[in-house]
């Protein structure tokens, strides 16, 4: 069976390995494979450099309740990625780095699908931030220019109802009368800080199906919560 290796591969394998695959450096491009693995992981983390191996998965999938990087089929499976990570570099990138004589063409092909899976995964992974550390960034970012306006813009959001989809009441109370901007307002979305609620509160089937009263308002997360509760106390 032909295999184009370079129609599978994930961009980063593809860019650090596919000319050594070709050339027949298999042994080279399963061993490059792996490192590109870690340095990725390393980067999506943002962990300090003397962070590798299984001390560096720790510190991206969570040693207690640690976590960095959070997987996104769910929290229960949290540690199985964990576990994946670690079995693959106990496995592969330990042989490949210290011998690696029996990887041939076949082997670095399998290699090279399960190097693909795990960047994948670390593609799809959310960067998770706790609250003070959200906080910290929302300031150092110059979203905010201190824990007083974050806290005011928390407050004044938090509850804000909608009605049948009108904002422009909201936007220019918001800006206006507030000060406050739209890159706030996507911020608190963006950091998991926000939530946007909606129901129906007046419907009358019997006379219009499209007949009805929406109710839309802006709600913390259990994030948000945890936040406010230390911008009060700050």
């Amino acid at each position: 069976m032909n295999i184009n290796i370079e129609k599978i591969i994930h961009t980063i394998l593809l860019e650090e390995c596919s000319d050594l695959f070709r050339d027949g450096y298999y042994k080279q491009a399963a061993f490059e494979a792996m490192k590109q693995i870690e340095l990725y992981l390393k980067k999506k983390s943002n962990a300090p450099p003397t962070k590798s191996g299984h001390r560096l998965i720790d510190w991206a999938f969570g040693k207690k309740r640690n976590v960095k990087l959070e997987v996104p089929f769910g929290d229960h499976l949290q540690k199985d990625a964990k576990r994946y990570f670690k079995g693959v570099f106990s496995y592969y990138r330990n042989y490949t780095a210290h011998e690696g004589t029996g990887i041939d063409k076949q082997y670095c092909i399998r290699i090279l699908v399960i190097a693909t899976d795990l960047l994948d995964l670390i593609d799809a992974s959310k960067l998770v931030y706790f609250e003070n550390q959200i906080i910290t960034r929302l300031i150092k970012e110059n979203i905010f220019k201190d824990k007083k306006e974050l806290l005011s813009f928390i407050e004044f959001i938090n509850g804000y109802q909608v009605f049948d989809e009108v904002y422009d009441g909201f936007f220019k109370e918001m800006a206006l009368d507030h000060g406050f901007s739209e890159t706030q307002y996507e911020a608190m979305f963006e950091y998991g800080i926000l939530t946007f609620e909606s129901k129906i509160i007046d419907q009358d089937l019997r006379e219009n199906v499209n007949d009805y009263i929406m109710m839309e308002w802006f709600e913390l997360t259990d994030k948000g919560e945890e936040i406010y509760k230390l911008l009060k106390s700050s």
